[in-house]
């Protein structure tokens, strides 16, 4: 009883921390400052958001999507962010209970949140934020003694390599730019976090889910039209590793 009343507890802090996030997805492409102004306010009618109609994932049900005061469409993308947020943590919490991996691995799936719906809406993947994520996934494994610095290091540089070698390789049959500096940077914060062996396995795995889903949007629309954005494939893919890899990889090697 007591482990599923702390499990409830994460899930609500995640999601608080998944608002924070949906404040970050919304100003940072905008060049906006995340702290100020201090409040939330409707992206339309730009009026203060009452503290009532800012309650993580309760809010958006109780005004049916709707800004009170100018009454647009929300973004269900507002309520997704919350709960994704909210789960990670609580499944995190769940299986690592309290240790610093659990810290490590819940806030690099924010990072991961963070920019993958950046992707999405604006076609992006921030610089800056990549940074920050490359650093804290040093000094969080290092210090924190997640894996070995070499290990560590090995797998931001592979990651970054890998993106690299597919994006040149892109331009060179399709003769235009197939991967961004974002795509690289995204992925050398995914070595950092988790090592060379797991980097290797959610680029692996990034492929795999991004050709399943272009097949079947080709089979729906019968057509493909603009950039795939390989960002969210690529946290996708980072995601089932951080849950999956080990089995993943002894599967692998017992095909071979």
């Amino acid at each position: 009883m007591e482990n599923l009343l702390l499990v409830i507890w994460f899930f609500i802090v995640g999601s608080v921390i998944g608002s924070f996030l949906n404040v970050c997805i919304f100003r940072i492409p905008e060049g906006k400052s995340v702290i100020f102004p201090v409040y939330s306010f409707c992206p339309k009618c730009e009026k203060k958001i009452l503290w009532r109609d800012n309650i993580p994932l309760l809010s958006f049900f109780l005004l049916r999507g709707k800004c009170r005061f100018c009454r647009e469409k929300i973004s269900a993308r507002y309520p997704l962010v919350e709960f994704l947020s909210g789960a990670v943590t609580a499944v995190n919490f769940y299986i690592f209970g309290y240790s610093f991996y659990f810290l490590h691995i819940t806030i690099f799936f924010y990072f991961l949140i963070l920019l993958s719906f950046i992707d999405i809406e604006k076609g992006t993947l921030p610089i800056r934020i990549s940074i920050i994520g490359v650093v804290w996934g040093i000094l969080s494994g290092v210090f924190g003694r997640i894996l070995s610095t070499y290990e560590i290091l090995l797998g931001g540089i592979l990651g970054g390599v890998i993106i690299i070698a597919v994006g040149l390789f892109g331009k060179l049959v399709f003769r235009k730019e197939s991967m961004g500096g974002g795509d690289v940077l995204l992925a050398m914060m995914i070595g950092f976090f988790l090592g060379y062996k797991d980097v290797f396995i959610s680029i692996w795995l990034a492929f795999l889910i991004s050709f399943i889903f272009i097949i079947g949007y080709i089979i729906k629309t019968r057509k493909l039209r603009g950039r795939i954005k390989f960002g969210p494939f690529l946290s996708l893919g980072a995601f089932v590793c951080v849950f999956f890899g080990e089995r993943l990889l002894s599967w692998y090697f017992r095909l071979l």
